[in-house]
């Protein structure tokens, strides 16, 4: 590969990280799932690995297929020799058979990989000096270690050749395989066991690998258990051999180039449409304010009767009028306890908010919101909503009962309270004053009359009782001083939730933007990537590669 196109590669590779850094942190922070943020991890898609980066290598060609079709017994006829073990026992192929020339030098095998379980066999054919076989286990192996050995050698091969035979080639497993790999690799086709087959079998094989995004597939019928060659095992061994060179091994290093930057798109382009856009959000905000009024609305509702129930708990203490002088002003109810306000906030209560939330999830999940997210974060609303109630209902009913009535009614009934100490005390302030007026000026008789007694008597009551009785009636109300408190205090609680709901939905957004953001940008940063053409201008590769990605709708069925 040319400069150019390795420095690509490099930012690619660049860009494989970075989305993967993007979906986990979605995923770690709900925005998405865990079969959202999947995606083809065509970034670990490299033969070039199992050579030490050597560019100049061979092509690597593995034979790919169930139990008992042939594989084994082809990698033989390939090599001239048995190499590989063949026979009856299901499965066969219990380890890596690995046939190349003595001049190539493997110099990496997959991470972890049990080096017990590789054959590998050296020839000194210098016409097949430029492919490197493989021979896996069976795909359909009942054994989990050898089904985790193909997958370990899939990134590291270059062409796959999918043996089948007559009776098997509507294999499930080898299916799903092929549409899961399909786009990663170069593909032949072998019908194997021919001797047993027909046209029509080919015809159906054919057709299944079209629907599967395969233009003309390279389909081989081959015997290998006949002495005969009147098969087409000759015309793929010389079709692998023509397109064993360096110019194929860039070809499909470039395409991987373009595969790998196709398929971080489409995941990119997924995760952007998983998260939903930024008008949604919107919307959502919309929504919650009307779920919120209408449920602010029947809580109020809910609670008008026993708001009242429980301001008729609140009664002053007696008065008395040695308290009166004591204090100087009416002594008060008696306090709440927190009991009177959990009896307010009922379950009833609780249920109405607990159902706003569910009402904001759901609208958040059909707006294409990442509901999961936003239920995360309110239910630590959910937990807290009857402590926030309780202590607002609490704090308003304190402080109203601590200052019964409007600021004016309590002015005024303040002032009749000193007034009805002041006059009378004034009224005898001017009754002792004529008395020692009359003593000084006036004879003993004048002093001692019974009618000035009796007006200095009445002088003092009236003094008194007037605004005694003035104070008296402008008491504030504690029953309605209790029930304002109780009213303020729901209300100031329902707008602390409404102010939590909005803080959640507006810390939602922030990190939902944050995301879309970062996605958007790896997209185009994505996009401004401008490889050479995925076009393959040999023929005969050309026809050995699926020419689309499929959708899950549109997975062919077998």
């Amino acid at each position: 590969m040319n400069s150019s196109i390795s420095e690509i590669e490099q930012k690619v590779d660049q860009l494989h990280e970075q989305t993967e850094s993007f979906l986990k942190g979605a995923i770690t922070n709900k925005l998405l799932s865990e079969n959202q943020g999947q995606f083809v991890k065509t970034g670990e898609q490299n033969p070039d690995l199992l050579f030490g980066g050597d560019k100049h290598r061979p092509l690597v060609v593995a034979f790919f297929g169930g139990t008992g079709v042939g594989k084994s017994t082809l990698l033989n006829r390939f090599a001239g020799e048995a190499i590989a073990r063949t026979g009856i026992e299901r499965p066969t192929s219990r380890e890596v058979t690995i046939f190349v020339h003595h001049s190539v030098e493997i110099k990496h095998l997959p991470k972890d990989f049990p080096v017990g379980k590789v054959n590998i066999r050296q020839h000194k054919d210098d016409e097949k000096r430029q492919i490197l076989w493989i021979d896996m286990p069976d795909i359909d192996s009942v054994e989990l270690s050898n089904l985790e050995i193909v997958h370990d050698w899939l990134p590291f091969i270059d062409v796959l050749i999918y043996v089948v035979s007559p009776e098997r080639y509507r294999d499930d497993r080898g299916w799903q395989l092929l549409l899961n790999e399909g786009y990663q690799h170069a593909w032949l086709f072998v019908i194997n066991q021919w001797d047993q087959g027909d046209e029509s079998i080919h015809a159906d094989f054919e057709a299944l690998l079209e629907k599967a995004g395969f233009e003309e597939p390279l389909i081989f019928r081959t015997d290998c258990l006949s002495g005969e060659n009147r098969d087409d095992f000759d015309r793929l061994k010389q079709i692998l051999i023509s397109i064993a060179n360096d110019h194929t091994v860039n070809e499909l290093a470039r395409r991987g180039i373009w595969n790998h930057l196709s398929a971080l798109q489409e995941a990119l382009r997924q995760a952007i449409e998983a998260l939903g856009s930024r008008e949604r959000f919107d919307q959502l905000e919309t929504a919650t304010r009307s779920f919120w009024t209408q449920t602010a609305n029947d809580v109020q509702q809910h609670l008008e009767l026993p708001l009242v129930k429980t301001a008729m708990k609140f009664k002053p203490l007696p008065f008395s009028f040695l308290d009166w002088l004591r204090s100087g002003k009416n002594p008060g109810p008696t306090d709440p306890t927190p009991s009177d306000t959990i009896d307010v906030w009922d379950e009833r209560s609780q249920t109405l908010v607990e159902n706003l939330l569910d009402k904001i999830i759901l609208e958040a999940d059909r707006l294409g919101l990442p509901a999961k997210q936003i239920d995360d974060s309110l239910n630590d609303l959910r937990s807290r909503i009857r402590e926030i109630m309780i202590r607002r209902i609490q704090e308003g009913l304190h402080q109203s009962l601590a200052k019964p009535g409007g600021r004016l009614q309590r002015f005024i009934h303040g002032f009749l309270g000193w007034m009805a100490t002041l006059l009378p005390f004034s009224a005898l302030g001017w009754i002792a004053y004529r008395i020692l007026t009359v003593f000084y000026h006036e004879s003993v008789n004048g002093y001692l009359g019974i009618d000035f007694a009796i007006h200095s008597t009445l002088l003092v009551l009236v003094a008194w009782l007037i605004p005694w009785l003035l104070y008296r009636k402008t008491q504030p109300s504690i029953q309605q001083a209790a029930r304002h408190g109780l009213e303020t205090g729901l209300n100031k609680g329902l707008a602390d939730v409404e102010a939590e709901i909005g803080t959640v939905l507006s810390r939602s957004r922030q990190l939902h933007d944050a995301f879309l953001t970062m996605a958007e940008e790896l997209l185009s940063a994505c996009v401004s990537l401008k490889p050479q053409s995925a076009e393959i201008s040999n023929a005969t590769l050309s026809r050995m590669l699926q020419k689309k990605l499929h959708s899950e709708e549109g997975t062919p069925k077998l």
